[in-house]
């Protein structure tokens, strides 16, 4: 576990450690960690609730780091760190914003930005929901810096609609692109909010062709990372769905189905995505997870399993 990581988590403990009780409720610390074929990795959460005395709005403050190191198709390790903000202001409207780092340091990208967005929830006189949508949207710059000397990379050849081993010259200037990625998500609770399906759709913006800077760190299909450039998915995207619902059960269990769907910009195939998480909470104060998602690229699929834990104060 590297300097970073310790500072992070230390740095999420002494927040909540420290924070007057008042603070505490709403605030969680969690760890994950996720295995898969040729795939490792670890996740660090904290949320700080802030609960201001005599009103009905609420404030949070989330911290999160996550690590994946991947060897398929290409070789990855990547960081990404989220810093988030979320206000409620009642019991219809929530705002959220954020600010991401994200770096391979074996393929020599990063990108940073905003994301914010809001909810509203429809309620009926009891302040049960109805229904809510979200608007979402990133903002990330991707910039890469290609080293003196030249390199070989794994690019995408549009005419011979395949991937080949290119060689990038030394001096090949630096490249980068602005991606903007607005995203819509609509639920609508069923069963006396027992089950509570949702979808998201979303489509991405570029200010310059992404395929360039693509060919020059080399990102292949397959190659995994902590979230971006894209999950399990290479490459960059072009559009994004999912379904799925939120299933609470008997014994404070609750199972979370999802079906997906992302396309690739280079050659615009779609990749399907699918996966199934388990929480349960006991001893009031704790929560486990379970949870397992799939890619399947050209009849390829690659699976990541993950098991976590989060202290809820």
């Amino acid at each position: 576990m590297n300097k970073r990581v310790i500072l992070l988590c230390a740095l999420i403990a002494t927040v909540i450690g420290s924070s007057p009780a008042w603070a505490l409720s709403g605030s969680s610390l969690g760890f994950d960690v996720s295995e898969g074929v040729g795939t490792d990795g670890y996740a660090f959460n904290g949320i700080l609730g802030l609960w201001p005395t005599g009103t009905a709005a609420s404030t949070e403050l989330s911290l999160n780091y996550t690590y994946l190191h991947s060897t398929i198709g290409m070789e990855t390790r990547t960081n990404q760190y989220t810093l988030g903000l979320a206000h409620t202001v009642d019991e219809s409207l929530e705002g959220h914003g954020s600010v991401t780092y994200w770096d391979d340091s074996l393929n020599d990208i990063h990108y940073a930005g905003p994301s914010f967005g809001f909810t509203y929830t429809w309620t009926r006189e009891e302040k049960e929901e109805v229904a809510a949508l979200s608007l979402n949207t990133d903002l990330f710059l991707y910039q890469t810096e290609i080293s003196e000397s030249s390199s070989t990379r794994k690019v995408f050849d549009t005419a011979l609609r395949r991937y080949v081993t290119k060689v990038i010259p030394a001096g090949t200037p630096n490249a980068n692109t602005t991606q903007l990625h607005p995203s819509l998500n609509f639920e609508v609770p069923l069963f006396d909010q027992a089950a509570i399906p949702y979808m998201t759709y979303g489509h991405y913006f570029y200010s310059q062709n992404p395929g360039i800077l693509e060919s020059l760190v080399g990102r292949s299909r397959f190659s995994g990372s902590s979230n971006q450039l894209n999950g399990m998915v290479g490459g960059f995207l072009n559009n994004n769905a999912d379904v799925g619902v939120r299933c609470y059960l008997p014994a404070n269990l609750e199972l979370i189905p999802q079906f997906g769907t992302e396309q690739l910009i280079t050659d615009n195939s779609w990749v399907i995505t699918q996966g199934v998480e388990l929480d349960w909470i006991f001893l009031s104060h704790w929560t486990s997870k379970l949870a397992w998602s799939r890619a399947i690229e050209e009849g390829v699929s690659q699976d990541i399993f993950t098991a976590g834990l989060t202290y809820a104060f």
